[in-house]
């Protein structure tokens, strides 16, 4: 990335952030807060547990929608599966092991549990488990540890990095690479002056999730995907 553009880019989106009374993103911290109080593997009953942290008074888009029902699957693995289902998610979230392994062991666990739920209803039209590109498993990651991780969403990734200059754009399904450029964005944005501080205040206690998190680079790649 060019670096005279990254940072012209970061004064455009602390200059905008700052003009906005009414801070149109801040479902995204929303949806934070809400997982963070909510997850937790351990619950007796997984998939109420899961149908809880998902959950957001704004939008569902991230997680349900027309022909993705990414949620809605999942309901019913752990419905059906629910030891399996705890381990498949601890597993993704056990950041001793690499994280390439991790995706792709949750990846083929979705597959397996896909074909059980078939097997079982043999009459479901379902097909698809809607895990199998990037953006479900790394919501899940985003949600769970937000200082490490966010939520990939590719096209305006993608668009965003053109923006800045950066002619070796990481394919699609380049995890890693995607979440240290993420970082990487994130300390910029941090050295910013008064950009954190900005950021903070368009946040409620009560609401949003305030600690340190991948999320601002979310929200600042989503800005430079910008027509």
């Amino acid at each position: 990335m060019q670096l005279q553009k990254l940072q012209a880019e970061i004064k455009l989106y602390k200059k905008q952030l700052k003009a906005q009374r009414f801070y149109e993103q801040a479902y995204k911290w929303e949806i934070l807060k809400n997982f963070q109080d909510n997850w937790d593997l351990d619950a007796p009953d997984l998939a109420a547990m899961y149908d809880a942290s998902l959950e957001s008074t704004h939008t569902r888009r991230w997680w349900n929608g027309e022909n993705f029902q990414a949620k809605e699957m999942m309901i019913h693995f752990l419905k059906a599966s629910p030891d399996f289902g705890r381990r498949m998610f601890a597993d993704l979230f056990n950041e001793e092991k690499d994280i390439e392994g991790r995706i792709s062991r949750f990846q083929f666990a979705c597959d397996v549990l896909l074909e059980e739920h078939k097997v079982a209803y043999p009459l479901t039209i379902d097909n698809n488990h809607f895990h199998s590109d990037n953006h479900m498993i790394s919501l899940y990651l985003g949600l769970q540890m937000p200082q490490h991780y966010t939520v990939i969403f590719y096209p305006d990734f993608a668009r965003a990095m053109e923006r800045i200059g950066m002619l070796k754009i990481p394919a699609a399904f380049d995890f890693s690479r995607f979440f240290k450029i993420c970082r990487t964005l994130y300390t910029f944005l941090s050295k910013e002056e008064g950009l954190l501080e900005i950021h903070h205040s368009k946040l409620d206690l009560q609401k949003h999730y305030l600690a340190k998190n991948l999320w601002l680079a979310q929200d600042f790649y989503a800005f430079l995907a910008r027509d």
